[in-house]
């Protein structure tokens, strides 16, 4: 037996859930003992558009105590006045158009325990900067048909305005994952990438930097950066790998394979893009990206230094 039933202001509140009047819908499945994420309802049971807005957090547990382990389609469409969601490390699916058309969400982090996210789940999502999928082991599919016409999640024309992406985990995708995105400028690699696949980052025209932390070079396809300025986009090894890299099928063909920068090593293995890694210079200027040029920064309020 399914029931539904509003998670409550008095629960979010314990939850450290910092939005005002966002009773979080659930429903739980007495059967299964999981429970599930969905749209509020009004008295009719009709879907209320726009009803979730500032922070919140979805649970791991569902009030009986069953583990909250999927966002259903169309959770948060819509719901343009949302700054951001927490998503709950008991979460295993992402189900179609869960965010889609969250205009104020800058950020997104896609916890290790998600191992399948369904088409549209991220798409008209216009203020995104950033997208981390979190460090982890198992294989994370994206789930989507031919509708796309190869165009990635986060690729070309899914409306966003996407800059920075961490990407911990290897994945499985019908089509390259950031594809023909334009406003991508950043990417880093985590350290259990084993291999990239046909147009992830093609055609990425501004991709600029990649840090790359596995010591063995990703396995690409011919065309993984297709497009991508190969003499501008810098590579970044650490010095175990570096060699290795400039002698790897696809990666070789970058021509500036440099080492990493020790202070970018440290934050990136704290988890820079599971944070808001903010960076200024010393006379306050804010800068949109981690900076590699040699000097003295600001980040998330502390000194780095880059030699």
């Amino acid at each position: 037996m399914k029931r539904t039933l509003l998670f409550g202001a008095f629960v979010l509140a314990a939850m450290s859930v910092s939005a005002q009047g966002n009773d979080l819908q659930i429903i739980e499945d007495d059967e299964a003992k999981t429970a599930m994420v969905t749209y509020r309802v009004d008295k009719n049971g009709n879907r209320i558009s726009n009803s979730y807005s500032g922070d919140v957090v979805i649970p791991d547990y569902s009030p009986k105590g069953y583990p909250v382990t999927a966002i259903k389609d169309n959770t948060f469409e819509g719901c343009k006045d949302l700054k951001s969601v927490k998503i709950g490390n008991k979460i295993k699916l992402i189900d179609k158009w869960a965010f889609y058309g969250c205009k104020s969400m800058v950020e997104v982090t896609i916890p290790a325990s998600v191992d399948s996210i369904a088409e549209g789940a991220f798409s008209a999502m216009e203020a995104l900067k950033k997208v981390t999928i979190a460090d982890g082991t198992a294989i994370l599919r994206f789930d989507y048909g031919e509708m796309y016409g190869g165009r990635g999640m986060f690729g070309y024309n899914q409306q966003t305005a996407l800059e920075t992406a961490y990407v911990g985990r290897n994945f499985k995708s019908p089509a390259g994952l950031f594809r023909g995105n334009e406003s991508l400028t950043t990417v880093f690699v985590g350290k259990n990438i084993s291999q990239l696949h046909e147009q992830d980052f093609a055609y990425c025209d501004n991709l600029t930097t990649i840090y790359a932390q596995p010591t063995t070079p990703p396995i690409c396809a011919a065309n993984t950066f297709e497009g991508v300025d190969k003499e501008a986009c810098t590579v970044f090894a650490s010095q175990s790998s570096l060699n290795t890299y400039k002698q790897a099928d696809v990666w070789k063909e970058f021509f500036n394979i440099a080492l990493t920068p020790t202070s970018i090593q440290a934050i990136t293995n704290e988890g820079i893009a599971s944070e808001r890694a903010t960076w200024y210079t010393t006379d306050g200027r804010r800068l949109n990206a981690a900076s590699t040029q040699p000097g003295l920064y600001i980040v998330n309020g502390r000194k780095v230094v880059i030699k």
